[in-house]
């Protein structure tokens, strides 16, 4: 965080890195003798790693860290009170798994809460990694815009971000909509997890992926909140959240069991999304309201149009499926062939967006 505010990046970034590369090398070294007292061990290693190569870096921006605690600094007691509502903000969607599980725990034994777990890893890997990406580089600018009431500004990063999250999401969030089975047949079938787990948890995955853009929305929006030191908002708007999931999971996983779960918290979190919007746009009138919803409606028509060619392809390369393998290679080629129609139709209805980003990895002549 203190890095992130000097506009540094990529050290922050490596620390993942660094720690996964040390846990790598010790299944490499100790292959043949691997224990639970080991793993920790370099887990341990890797996060004081994760610290360690922090500090040139801090050093250099002059940050001098000593060891003094004053419960009562003014600054500290302002940290205190953004804090709370932050924390119960980002426990939201844990909650609503939590929840979940619960339920799903009275449904067929409890078969359906590895479906839930392994559908939710996927979805929040794909949803989070780019949110937290994107809201790492615009936080610290959003923060100083806010600060210093330049709201003009500050309401272009925050409409460039909603834009920028739809766009890249909205493709992504279809394709794990129609393809969910194939993507859990090639990440985790294989020994117990037989074809029978791979349909439900496909259905949950597929179920979920219905909510994944306005989880990243959230992630946005809930940043811009915390720039403008408005932190209550997020945190009274996870605690609808909550009680929407809570209320349609009770209500609905006795019509549709594991199904009516993942729908549940779908709706939770699009309401959620909805509600942010309009509040962020209340609190900074000069958001482009009309040109988020112009773009959004251009990437909804690129988006459908790719999925029904990708899934012509898909059609027609079926018949080649043997396993895991083939499985893979057909739904890259399914990809490849989304992506390219997608962006080839953003271009045809001239967004804005995907012209500058042609600029960032195409020289112009």
């Amino acid at each position: 965080g203190i890095l992130q505010s000097y506009g540094e990046f990529n050290v922050p970034a490596s620390m993942s890195l660094v720690s996964n590369c040390i846990t790598i090398f010790y299944f490499l070294i100790f292959r043949d003798n691997v224990t639970i007292i080991g793993v920790t061990v370099s887990m341990l290693i890797g996060w004081i790693m994760q610290f360690v190569i922090l500090l040139p870096k801090l050093k250099q921006f002059h940050y001098k860290y000593t060891f003094k605690f004053d419960l009562k600094d003014k600054l500290m007691v302002k940290v205190y009170k953004l804090a709370g509502p932050v924390i119960f903000s980002s426990w939201a969607q844990p909650l609503n798994v939590m929840i979940n599980v619960f339920l799903a725990s009275f449904v067929d034994g409890g078969a359906g809460i590895p479906a839930i777990n392994y559908a939710n890893r996927i979805y929040l890997i794909i949803a989070s990694v780019f949110a937290v990406s994107l809201t790492n580089v615009t936080l610290p600018s959003l923060s100083r815009l806010f600060v210093s009431n330049n709201k003009r500004e500050a309401a272009n990063v925050v409409t460039n971000s909603v834009k920028a999250t739809v766009l890249f999401l909205l493709p992504v969030m279809g394709l794990f909509t129609l393809y969910s089975k194939d993507i859990i047949r090639i990440f985790y079938e294989g020994g117990n997890f037989d074809e029978n787990s791979t349909n439900i948890t496909g259905l949950v995955l597929r179920l979920y992926s219905l909510g994944m853009l306005g989880y990243a929305l959230n992630e946005v929006i809930n940043k811009s909140f915390y720039a403008m030191q408005k932190s209550k908002i997020t945190m009274n708007v996870a605690l609808v959240t909550i009680i929407i999931n809570t209320v349609c999971s009770f209500a609905f996983y006795k019509l549709w069991g594991i199904s009516g779960l993942a729908v549940s918290t779908s709706i939770a979190t699009n309401v959620a999304t909805i509600i942010l919007l309009l509040l962020i746009k209340k609190q900074v009138k000069e958001i482009e309201a009309k040109n988020i919803i112009c773009t959004l409606l251009k990437a909804t028509v690129s988006t459908l149009v790719s999925l029904v060619v990708s899934y012509l392809v898909y059609t027609a390369l079926s018949v080649y499926i043997t396993g895991k393998l083939t499985n893979l290679f057909v739904m890259c080629g399914v990809g490849i062939v989304c992506v390219g129609v997608y962006v080839g139709l953003l271009f045809l209805l001239k967004v804005k967006e995907i012209y500058e980003l042609k600029k960032i990895f195409v020289k112009e002549k």
